[in-house]
């Protein structure tokens, strides 16, 4: 009886500790710096299916006074995104190059996400084209071997299958930010200018449920029979979490069962 009291014990002392350390790795994952600020963020990832008139519904929406900023883009760090990758080269070592994760974004991108530029600029229209301009994070620079100050030196990307190669001019360094499960290291990162696609929205207003209203009639005014579809960065961030969270649940009711019984 004594050692049947003892392993009753240990298992429920197990399944508390397992609770306690499931709920502090929720917590972590609720208040861990990401590198942006995901709150208040609308995600219209379709909004390409407006087609031509993806431009001036954007120009509408900006003109409302509860939006902050908003930038033409697919590409988000939590939740469904588009992916795209390259092979990138470094001009000190041509021979080998790195699979890298290649965002299409805008001048308003940074700023929409409230990420930190820590050397050079953003994109900008006052500089003309910037096709061929590009903004690194730190894992990037660090994994390319860059040297010294990375603004003003380049990279090369592949363009084809029989070796084409295109050369990219490095004009500004972001701090890095997590766009993948806190579970994954940050990989490198390239941000090139391409606005695409998606929406996403920067939004000062709490009556979130009146603005959507907004948005939505706004969308159905151009006469597409596309539905409108939306999503809340926070809430896709969370559900990339949704294991840990439930594993948490289901720990939580058999530590209560356990010192119940």
């Amino acid at each position: 009886r004594s050692s049947l009291v003892i392993f009753q014990f240990t298992i429920s002392a197990c399944l508390i500790l397992g609770a306690l350390i499931v709920a502090k790795q929720m917590w972590f994952i609720q208040h861990k710096d990401v590198g942006y600020d995901r709150e208040g963020l609308l995600v219209i990832r379709e909004a390409g299916l407006l087609g031509n008139n993806l431009n001036a519904f954007a120009k509408e929406v900006k003109e409302n006074p509860r939006i902050v900023n908003i930038t033409t883009s697919a590409f988000v760090p939590a939740g469904p995104s588009d992916s795209n990758m390259n092979n990138v080269y470094s001009k000190s070592d041509v021979s080998q190059p790195l699979r890298t994760r290649i965002f299409n974004i805008d001048e308003e991108y940074i700023p929409t996400f409230g990420m930190h530029l820590l050397e050079g600029r953003n994109f900008s229209k006052e500089f003309g084209s910037e096709e061929n301009n590009v903004i690194l994070n730190e894992t990037a620079v660090k994994t390319f071997g860059i040297q010294g100050n990375p603004i003003g030196q380049t990279l090369m990307e592949t363009t084809d299958l029989e070796g084409g190669r295109q050369t990219l001019t490095i004009i500004g360094v972001v701090k890095d930010f997590n766009f993948k499960s806190l579970k994954q290291s940050i990989e490198p990162l390239i941000m090139k200018y391409n606005p695409y696609f998606g929406l996403i929205i920067r939004a000062k207003t709490a009556d979130m449920p009146d603005l959507i209203t907004d948005l939505e009639t706004k969308w159905k005014a151009f006469g597409t029979e596309e539905p409108f579809g939306y999503g809340f960065l926070d809430e896709l961030y969370n559900e990339t979490y949704r294991k840990e969270q439930n594993m948490g649940y289901i720990l939580g009711i058999f530590a209560f069962l356990t010192v119940f019984v």
